[in-house]
């Protein structure tokens, strides 16, 4: 028989009042669903706090074989959404109101795979979901002033790519992690733990 992908529609701040339920139902049909949230992180945030969802990717992450991604444009919600039907378990696309230009000559999407959207050597500034367009006009302030900055979109939360954060902690001066999330459930955490593994200085 084919697998039919279950697609369920949600605003990210009512997943997260009713994330309970939602886990439950991800748990019974583990690998038919594919949660498709709108509105994540501080999208709505004029309208007060009831509107704000950071919590989101860090309670799926916490889920087994949940896959998560957060796409930054229009072309990565694309690609997110042709992987995320092929995929075979549970998985959450978290959506929001803005959108990255991206430009020309960027690497082609692909589930787990971070995208080097810009290059540059004194610092990585490494986004995730639509605030990249953020990361990209403060590297292109930065640029004005002669510091070059990479910009890595990290659409994909789980599976993460840690070698990228590895090649960019080794490749340039620092890692900045932008995203609408609490402190201690940021992109790079995930990193750190590799790095301590190999008994790498870690300064947090």
């Amino acid at each position: 028989m084919p697998v039919i992908k279950t697609k369920i529609n949600t605003r990210s701040a009512e997943f997260q009042a009713n994330v309970e339920a939602m886990t439950e139902l991800v748990n019974d049909v583990r690998d038919k669903v594919a949660i498709i949230a709108q509105g994540g992180g501080f999208n709505y945030g004029g309208l007060g706090m009831s509107h704000h969802a950071i919590e989101d990717l860090s309670i799926l992450r916490a889920l087994p074989n949940m896959t998560v991604v957060a796409p930054c444009s229009e072309d990565e919600v694309r690609g997110a959404m042709q992987a995320l039907y092929a995929l075979p378990g549970p998985a959450y696309l978290r959506l929001d109101k803005s959108k990255a230009e991206l430009g020309e000559g960027i690497p082609v999407f692909e589930l787990g795979k971070a995208r080097y959207v810009r290059d540059g050597t004194a610092a990585t500034l490494i986004a995730c979901g639509g605030i990249l367009e953020e990361a990209l006009q403060a590297s292109e302030k930065l640029a004005a002033d002669g510091i070059g900055c990479r910009v890595i979109s990290m659409h994909t939360l789980k599976p993460l790519d840690v070698e990228a954060i590895q090649r960019a902690a080794h490749e340039t001066g620092g890692i900045i992690s932008i995203e609408e999330n609490y402190q201690k459930a940021h992109i790079t955490a995930k990193a750190i733990s590799e790095f301590k593994k190999t008994n790498q200085e870690v300064i947090t």
